[in-house]
């Protein structure tokens, strides 16, 4: 099963580009993917991890050019995480491996935002490169 997380802040525009590719993937409705759209990285989220074979987070970046993908890959920290409720992506994969055994190949996508000002929907820049997730996860997950 591949795991899906996009997670950020729907009310302030490009910082809900992991909400708005989950909503867009659920579309789909592929029985490969589990998809979870989230405000943040939490606990919780470790059990979710321990049963997918691959895991993709979505979220908004404030780094590089609007619109710049980044794919960077999760290597989970080798110290037991800490207990906190908010985690970074290679936390959240140091405590599914700590609670569960488990290490599923995992993969930060990152799109840079344009406008993280308050109000919902995304900048066309960061809608274009949002819609070009979809299709190439959609395909992924297909095959």
């Amino acid at each position: 099963m591949k795991l899906i997380i996009g997670y950020g802040n729907s009310l302030r525009l490009d910082d809900g580009v992991g909400w708005a590719v989950i909503e867009a993937l659920q579309q789909a409705n592929l029985p490969t993917m589990t998809c979870l759209a989230v405000h943040q990285l939490t606990p919780e989220l470790s059990e979710n991890m321990s049963l997918a074979d691959m895991v993709i987070l979505i979220d908004a970046s404030v780094e590089g050019q609007s619109g710049d993908v980044k794919i960077t890959p999760v290597i989970a920290h080798a110290d037991a995480p800490a207990m906190t409720h908010h985690l970074s992506p290679q936390g959240l994969l140091a405590m599914t491996h700590w609670l569960y055994d488990m290490l599923p190949f995992t993969v930060l996508i990152t799109i840079t935002g344009a406008d993280f000002g308050v109000g919902e929907g995304l900048s066309d820049v960061v809608k274009e490169k949002a819609d070009l997730l979809v299709k190439f996860i959609q395909g992924m997950c297909a095959s």
